[in-house]
């Protein structure tokens, strides 16, 4: 069972989003029941891993500001496998994964090392041989994107099962945010 740690978004954000997503090549869109921002990805925890990392986590505090999602971008430079909207301000989850990062180490799990990029997911390309320039063409086409700040007020443990019609997410626990 693959997990990981979100941060939800307003309904309303995750519906512009869409539309958005709409006007990217096509790919696999990212229905907007299952848009939010990954603060940690987990991968393949041991269940007895997973129950440590809730107890740490549910004895934690956590502060965030309000968050704005804007601008456009992917990952994979010369072929994309995923166009995003980025979300501000980055320092702040920038040191919640951080944070969550040395927990989930603590707790005992092994994460996979990469460099976080705060992010909603719009579109995946997997092996689709799409042209960095098609998503550059799409971007100026589409325009400045820039949605009203919001405030988190849960960080969400959650399960991913993979099905034929793309993932389920189902919700293990939450935690509570307080503003910054």
């Amino acid at each position: 069972m693959r997990t990981f740690l979100a941060l939800p978004i307003p309904d309303r954000h995750a519906r512009a989003l869409a539309a958005i997503a709409e006007r990217l090549p096509p790919g696999r869109e990212v229905e907007p029941e299952l848009m939010h921002i990954t603060a940690l990805f987990l991968g393949d925890p041991a269940d007895a891993h997973l129950e440590d990392l809730h107890d740490v986590l549910g004895a934690m505090t956590f502060h965030l500001p309000e968050l704005t999602i804007g601008g456009l971008g992917h990952f994979g430079h010369a072929a994309p496998r995923v166009a995003w909207a980025g979300v501000t301000p980055a320092p702040p989850l920038i040191e919640l994964n951080a944070r969550l990062s040395r927990r989930a180490h603590g707790a005992g799990l092994q994460l996979e090392r990469r460099r976080y990029v705060p992010h909603v997911t719009l579109c995946r390309y997997g092996s689709n041989q799409l042209a960095a320039g098609e998503l550059a063409t799409a971007y100026d086409r589409i325009g400045k994107v820039g949605l009203d700040p919001f405030q988190p007020t849960e960080l969400v443990l959650m399960a991913s099962h993979l099905g034929p019609k793309g993932p389920a997410y189902e919700s293990l626990a939450s935690y509570p945010i307080k503003p910054a």
